[in-house]
């Protein structure tokens, strides 16, 4: 792990910073004395990159997006479960465009 300001190796864990759905490693950088967030490409965003991926993927693949925004697995997921590969075919009911 580096700094993200001065790309020094001497870091330490500082804690964790929780927001609405996600809770991040925070950093201490012993040079500087800045706290960072190690960078995964999803800052900024309110849902774990898990769920933002698996919609990403389910959209592409052409669920249409009335299923996408409510589906069953979201909701297990809010409750405090996990997210695991989901197939269009668990929605192949619903599916009358």
């Amino acid at each position: 792990m580096q700094c993200s300001f001065c790309n020094s190796e001497r870091v330490v864990k500082a804690g964790k910073r929780k927001r609405k759905y996600i809770t991040k490693q925070q950093w201490r950088c012993l040079d500087c004395k800045r706290w960072f967030i190690e960078h995964d490409g999803f800052e900024g965003m309110t849902y774990p990159k898990e769920v933002i991926v698996e919609t990403l993927r389910l959209y592409v693949e052409g669920l249409p997006l009335n299923k996408i925004i409510n589906p069953s697995w979201l909701k297990n997921w809010r409750r405090g479960g996990k997210v695991n590969t989901i197939t269009p075919e668990i929605f192949e009911r619903d599916w009358r465009i």
